[in-house]
Formats: C-alpha cells, structure tokens, sequence
C-alpha cells in the first residue's frame, strides 16, 4: 500500500481509511472499470437500437475509443492480472459478463443474415472479440505515440469478417 499511495500522492493511512487491504482496493479499480465498460456499451446499444448491426459497429467502436481513453487502466489490469489470483477472478468474471452481451448482439447479427442452425455464434464471438482486443492492444501501444486510427476503417474490417464467417 505504501507504493499506491505514493504514486496516488496520498498517506497509506487515507488509503486504509477507504480500504481494508489492498485487494479490497484492487476489487473496487476492477469494478469501477467493469461497471463502466458495461454502462458505456449498454449506452451503445440503446442509442443504436435501429439495427443488430449499428449496434455491433457502435460496440466495437466504443471498445476500441475506451482502450484509447482509459489505456493506464488496462496497462495496470493486464499487469494486476498475472500478479493477482483475487484480482485475476474478478476480472474473468467481468470478462464472462461482457463477452455474453457481446455473444447476444453477435447472434442477432447472424441471424439477421442467415439461418444457418449449425452456424457457431461463441467461435464467431471469441474470434470477433480477439480481433477487437488485438486492436485495442495495438491502439493503445501506438496512443503512446500520439497515432490515430480510423475506426470505421477498423469496424469495416472486422464486420466484413463476420460476413464472411456466415
């Protein structure tokens, strides 16, 4: 706790009024970002209820805008979850949540296009959001470097490989 409240600039005695321990510290970052995360896409969707389709472009372009804006975060979650076993649960079980209201909007994507019963709706999903974390990761080594992308360029990318994938 001494190395937070050094860098938060503030007494490790403040910290511990707030938080017991330094899990209960790193359970309320991982929250607050998960919360956030789900607020912000359920936000997405509902201003983009015209078509399954805006909705999944409106996400992944929501995705890749909040890696960009809140890339410190990420950098440290990524970190904490190799060095945290507590921490690393919470975060899987944000990933879980988020990865079914992507699962969702990926199935009425598809099955806006095709009927295809046997068509695998949690590869496609998997295989979509890797690629969505793959430029998020991308976007924010280069947002370091002050490099700017065009997101619908991305959206356009990813999108066509749902097409095809059907």
């Amino acid at each position: 706790m001494s190395g937070i409240a050094k860098e938060v600039k503030t007494t490790k005695a403040a910290l511990y009024y707030h938080f017991t321990s330094k899990i209960d510290l790193l359970t309320e970052i991982i929250e607050g970002a998960s919360v956030s995360c789900k607020k912000g896409l359920q936000a997405v969707l509902d201003e983009n209820s015209e078509s399954f389709e805006a909705q999944l472009r409106a996400s992944i372009i929501f995705c890749l805008k909040f890696s960009s804006k809140q890339s410190n975060l990420i950098i440290f979650l990524q970190k904490i979850y190799i060095q945290n076993k507590q921490a690393s649960l919470i975060i899987d079980k944000t990933k879980k949540e988020i990865i079914k209201i992507w699962e969702k909007m990926i199935t009425n994507v598809i099955r806006s296009h095709t009927n295809d019963e046997h068509f695998d709706v949690r590869l496609t999903t998997l295989l979509v959001l890797s690629m969505v974390h793959s430029f998020m990761d991308r976007g924010i080594m280069d947002s370091k470097e002050k490099i700017k992308y065009d997101y619908e360029v991305i959206v356009d990318y990813i999108m066509s490989f749902i097409i095809l994938a059907e």
